[in-house]
C-alpha cells in the first residue's frame, strides 16, 4: 500500500497544501502547525471518515467546499466536505465508507486515544482492522451492527412502536455482538505473543493483553424496553493491559504506555504483512516521554518495516523524506 501525494483544499488550518510521499515520510514542525491535522487527511482519504465523526470541524472556511485528492496504489481518491454532507470518490465513480476500507489498509498510532481510555473505540477499532487483514466481513458486520443499533434507537423514540419490531432488531443484533467479540478475543490471542516479544525490546517487563467479553442478564432486552434506549452491545467487553501483572493505565510511566501502543500496532501491521498486504503507518506523537535511545530503537523497528510510515515529529528524526509544517 502507498500513497503518492495529497492535496488537501480549506482543511483545518491549510487553506491549501499539496504533498509528496515516501517511504518513510517525517511530518516536522511547531506545535500547532497542523502535523496532527495533515495525519487527519490522509486518514480520511483512505477511510472516508475523520478520527472522529464531526465535519465541520474539518473545514477552515464553512463557505467553502473542504476538498482531499489522492493517488493511492493507482486509485485516485477524493473526499469532498460541503454542506455538512461528505461524497466520496474512487477513481472518478462515487463510493462508500465500506470500500474505501475494504480496498486501502492503514493503522493510526494514536497516544492521546490510547492513554485517555475514555472510550474503548480506538482500540476496538485497531483489533477489527487487525481482524479485516485475514477476515473482510468484519467490515460488513461492523457496519450491519451499527446499522441495526440505529433503527433501535429510533424505535424507542417512537413511543408507539410495538415491541415486536424491537424484537426483530434484537434477534438480528444479538448474533452480530457475539460473532465480533468471540473474533476480537480470538485476534488477540494469534498476536499475544508478538506483543510480548516486541515490548521485551523495550523493557524487560512483561506486557499482556486480554480481550473480554462481558456477560449481559437473560432479560437484558426486556429492560431495554423498559428504559427505551440501547443496553446491549460491546458496553461490557473490556480490553485488559497489564505490565508485570499490574494495569498499564494505572501504574505505569507514559513512555511504557507508549511503547505498548506502538507494540500492539506494529504485531497488526505483522498480521496484515503475513497476508501479503502492507498497510500504511499513521504514527503522531511517538517521540516524546522517550529517552533517545528507546526513540531510536523505536524508529528502527519502523523503519525496516516494509509498510510506508507518516510520523509527525518536532525533530527528532531526520534524513527521510521531510514535510515541514509552519
Amino acid at each position: 500500500m502507498f500513497i503518492k501525494n495529497v492535496i488537501i483544499t480549506n482543511f483545518r488550518n491549510f487553506d491549501l497544501l499539496e504533498v509528496k510521499f515516501d517511504k518513510i515520510n517525517i511530518i516536522k514542525g511547531r506545535n500547532g502547525a497542523g502535523k496532527t491535522n495533515l495525519l487527519e487527511a490522509i486518514y480520511l482519504i483512505l477511510n472516508g471518515h475523520p478520527f472522529k465523526n464531526n465535519l465541520r470541524v474539518l473545514q477552515k472556511d464553512q463557505l467553502k467546499p473542504t476538498i482531499l485528492s489522492a493517488a493511492v496504489d493507482g486509485h485516485n481518491v477524493q473526499v469532498k466536505i460541503e454542506d455538512n454532507k461528505k461524497y466520496l470518490r474512487l477513481d472518478t465513480k462515487p463510493t462508500r465508507v465500506v470500500d474505501l476500507k475494504k480496498t486501502f489498509a492503514c493503522l493510526d498510532y494514536s497516544i492521546n486515544s490510547f492513554i485517555s481510555f475514555k472510550s474503548k473505540d480506538y482500540l476496538f477499532s485497531l483489533i477489527d482492522r487487525g481482524i479485516s487483514s485475514y477476515d473482510k466481513s468484519i467490515i460488513d458486520k461492523l457496519i450491519e451492527y451499527k446499522r441495526v443499533n440505529r433503527l433501535k434507537r429510533k424505535a424507542f423514540s417512537n413511543p408507539n412502536i410495538e415491541h415486536s419490531i424491537i424484537d426483530v432488531l434484537n434477534k438480528n443484533i444479538e448474533p452480530i455482538v457475539n460473532d465480533i467479540s468471540l473474533k476480537r478475543r480470538e485476534f488477540i490471542l494469534k498476536v499475544q505473543k508478538d506483543i510480548k516479544e516486541c515490548f521485551l525490546n523495550f523493557f524487560p517487563k512483561e506486557l499482556k493483553v486480554d480481550y473480554e467479553i462481558g456477560k449481559y442478564q437473560p432479560d437484558i432486552f426486556e429492560k431495554e424496553k423498559q428504559k427505551r434506549r440501547v443496553l446491549f452491545g460491546f458496553k461490557k467487553d473490556s480490553l485488559k493491559i497489564t505490565l508485570n501483572g499490574r494495569d498499564l493505565f494505572f501504574y505505569s510511566s507514559v513512555g511504557e504506555k507508549k511503547i505498548s501502543l506502538l507494540c500492539i500496532v506494529l504485531s497488526i501491521v505483522k498480521m496484515y504483512n503475513s497476508s501479503g498486504i502492507e498497510p500504511i503507518l499513521l504514527i503522531d506523537d511517538l517521540e516524546g516521554d522517550l529517552d533517545l535511545q528507546i526513540q531510536k530503537e523505536a524508529f528502527d523497528l519502523i523503519g525496516d518495516l516494509p509498510n510506508q510510515s507518516v510520523i509527525t515529529t518536532l525533530g527528532a528524526y531526520e534524513n527521510h523524506n521531510t514535510i515541514t509544517l509552519g
